[in-house]
C-alpha cells in the first residue's frame, strides 16, 4: 500500500494530510507554523 503526505506551510499554520492509494484523506493535522519551516513540518508529520 502506498501513502502520500501533503504539506502546506503558511504564515500561521502548517497543515498536513495523509492520503491512501485512492487519494482519500485518512489523517490530517494543523500545527502552528514555527520560526524554522522544518520543525513545523516535523511536528505535523
Amino acid at each position: 500500500m502506498t501513502h502520500r503526505i501533503g504539506i502546506d506551510v503558511g504564515g500561521t499554520n502548517t497543515d498536513a494530510v495523509l492520503l491512501n492509494n485512492d487519494k482519500r484523506v485518512i489523517a490530517r493535522t494543523k500545527q502552528s507554523t514555527t520560526g524554522d519551516v522544518i520543525t513545523g513540518i516535523e511536528k505535523a508529520i
